[in-house]
């Protein structure tokens, strides 16, 4: 079984309970995940606008792109999203390494 490194855009837990500490709106974590279990990808453009905003930690790319994973949890219809850091086809690279994406 492979696994593949990313990072993940996440709320900040304290932006939304009254105890701002930071600015910041979404925070990054590494997460770690078994394509296997991708159900769909798609480019997040949302937290663009975000980024642009100023809700990101500073040391992000102004630049930088987002996507969407939906992740199912093998038991019949469930499923959770989660974003992540880079491009669509940067990400499909990382889950399908070795396939040819013509």
């Amino acid at each position: 079984m492979i696994y593949v490194d990313l990072v993940e855009v996440y709320e900040s837990p304290t932006w939304h309970d009254g105890t701002r500490l930071t600015n910041d709106k979404y925070c990054l974590r590494q997460v770690v995940i078994n394509p296997d279990f991708v159900a769909a990808v798609r480019e997040n453009t949302m937290l663009e606008e975000q980024l642009q905003s100023g809700h990101f930690p500073e040391h992000l790319d102004a630049r930088q792109k987002f996507t969407k994973l939906q992740m199912s949890l093998g038991s019949g219809q469930s499923s959770v999203t989660i974003n992540v850091v880079g491009d669509i086809e940067t990400i499909i690279e990382k889950l399908t390494p070795g396939v040819s994406h013509g």
